[in-house]
């Protein structure tokens, strides 16, 4: 397992989905025998005439004793990986059930236990569902489809309590279950196929059995319904054309008027100016007429003051 496994993790829910994915993941690296049964496993008769253990080559002669030792190496080996591969496929609240586990085989059995209960309770439980199983038959309204998942996804959870059972008494099962609208000629045939094919013959034979042609009284009620359909989508077609072409009506008004006020912003902003600028042009007269007034004070006075001067003399 040197690269990374993609490990499937269970929550605490659906433990039946887990368990099988987990197991057939346990049957790709030889680890299931150690998970199922545990590392006390008899070891195999000594490989002939050569087999090679980390580098060292060994031959049929090598002692039982030391083969002995290498067997238990090589159980405890995948048993430290099959107990990791758990491990990794626990969310952390799940992981708690398991935490004190030293084996691979404890870690499955506690969580079977707590998932789906012991062998015990999984005996119990199986009667039950036999009951189930044995009172199940297809009614009119149902399809095949429906039936089948709802009797394979029980035949499932059956299964998951140790329920050993042959292709061919589900396919008698489901032969034995169908409505009277299926002939008996199909069903002596059936008997001797696969659950797949069989289903796939029932969906065929349910399919033929659909009405081929309708009724000239219900092909023209259907047609008038369609005909009225159309022509009230027609109409509300209608109308929305005409609230559409209002509303676009409206919003060329209102681009209209927004381009009126932005002209008139426009023409009071010069106007603010233009009255800005007299209103500095008043103030810069005003300045000057009054230095004007200055100076023609000042002259008068010197013209008298000369005047004075010149009585005196």
């Amino acid at each position: 397992m040197g690269s990374m496994v993609l490990v499937p993790v269970f929550d605490g829910n659906n433990y039946e989905n887990w368990s099988l994915q987990m197991k057939t993941l346990f049957k790709i690296y030889d680890l299931w025998d150690v998970v199922e049964t545990g590392t006390q496993q008899e070891p195999l008769q000594v490989p002939s005439p050569s087999y090679v253990y980390e580098g060292v080559s060994y031959d049929a002669a090598s002692s039982a004793e030391n083969y002995s030792i290498l067997w238990k190496q090589w159980m405890e080996w995948k048993d430290v990986n099959a107990l990791s591969l758990i491990q990794s496929g626990l969310s952390i609240e799940v992981f708690s059930w398991i935490a004190y586990a030293t084996s691979s085989k404890e870690a499955w059995d506690l969580l079977m236990v707590r998932s789906v209960g012991g062998p015990i309770f999984q005996a119990r439980k199986l009667v039950d569902l036999k009951k189930e199983y044995n009172n199940m038959t297809m009614s009119d309204a149902e399809t095949i489809h429906e039936f089948t998942e709802k009797l394979l996804e029980l035949v499932f959870r059956m299964k998951s309590c140790g329920w050993k059972v042959e292709d061919k008494v589900l396919v008698k099962k489901i032969l034995s279950s169908l409505p009277p609208r299926f002939d008996k000629v199909l069903v002596e045939v059936a008997e001797k196929l696969s659950i797949s094919v069989l289903i796939d013959c029932l969906l065929v034979h349910e399919y033929n059995m659909r009405p081929d042609q309708e009724s000239f009284e219900e092909s023209v009620i259907e047609s008038i319904n369609v005909e009225e359909s159309f022509q009230g989508e027609a109409e509300i077609l209608y109308s929305l054309n005409e609230i559409t072409q209002c509303q676009v009506a409206m919003m060329e008004r209102q681009s209209e008027v927004l381009s009126l006020v932005q002209q008139n912003q426009k023409m009071v902003m010069q106007i603010q100016k233009q009255m800005m600028m007299l209103m500095q042009q008043q103030d810069q007269m005003s300045v000057h007429s009054e230095s004007n007034e200055n100076q023609e004070e000042e002259m008068t006075k010197v013209i008298e003051s000369m005047k004075k001067h010149n009585l005196r003399r």
